[in-house]
């Protein structure tokens, strides 16, 4: 059990402000209150270690390059970006006492992409089981590791449904037989994506969520997963 460090300036415990340089970067706006929401965007750049960041990297260049030369880079940075700020809210919420990094949840969405732009185009393929099967592959791998420490599969799950839905609102080049079908579906598709958002930020600010068995759907190893309260004095 660590002890607590002796301050010559203060005499109470409640005249230091430990939080604050327990969580670092930038100051707090409201003193003692911890409100970096900056982290939900910057945590999907930070990686568990260098296979972390080599997946990401081999996942950029094999699955993501193809999919940035066929919509253009703003409408993929959009849907990486969003689904997995959404993913680490959702990581956030589930996983309080967790350390989580990493971008799964817009890597999912990129997943989810191709994955419905796979089923809208079904019919027009000879083949359309064998991109089907590698999608499920590339999930599947994706989500096995979501179950390692520092790696979490709520926000690869949250992302991909993001995703999903972003892809109908965000690329153009989607085919339906009338342009009431496609204003059906954009509408739909960003009521859902509006509604999930919203509700996350409410339940995560105003509800007091724990749950201890959600820890087991991230990792379900245990005490190495790291999901043990931290203690912060």
């Amino acid at each position: 059990r660590r002890r607590g460090i002796f301050n010559k300036r203060a005499h109470l415990c409640s005249q230091v402000d430990c939080i604050q340089s327990v969580c670092g970067m930038l100051e707090f706006f409201v003193v003692r209150v911890p409100d970096q929401v900056y982290r939900f965007w910057t945590v999907i750049f930070i990686h568990a270690g260098l296979i972390h960041l080599l997946i990401t990297i081999i996942f950029q260049y094999t699955i993501m390059r193809p999919l940035e030369k066929l919509a253009g880079c703003i409408r993929v940075m959009i849907i990486y970006i969003v689904s997995g700020f959404v993913g680490s809210l959702a990581s956030g919420l589930f996983l309080r006492d967790s350390i989580q990094v990493g971008p799964g949840g817009g890597q999912l969405a990129i997943l989810a992409c191709y994955l419905s732009e796979l089923f809208l185009g079904w019919r027009s393929l000879k083949r359309p089981w064998i991109p089907f099967f590698k999608i499920i592959i590339c999930l599947f791998i994706l989500l096995t590791v979501g179950l390692l420490p520092l790696v979490d599969n709520y926000s690869q799950c949250f992302g991909f449904l993001i995703g999903f839905m972003l892809n109908m609102i965000v690329f153009p080049d989607v085919n339906f037989r009338k342009n009431v079908h496609r204003l059906v579906i954009v509408t739909t598709s960003l009521a859902i994506v509006i509604a999930l958002f919203i509700s996350l930020i409410v339940l995560f600010y105003t509800v007091p969520f724990k749950c201890k068995s959600c820890t087991l759907f991230s990792c379900p190893f245990g005490k190495i997963c790291g999901n043990e309260k931290p203690d912060l004095i």
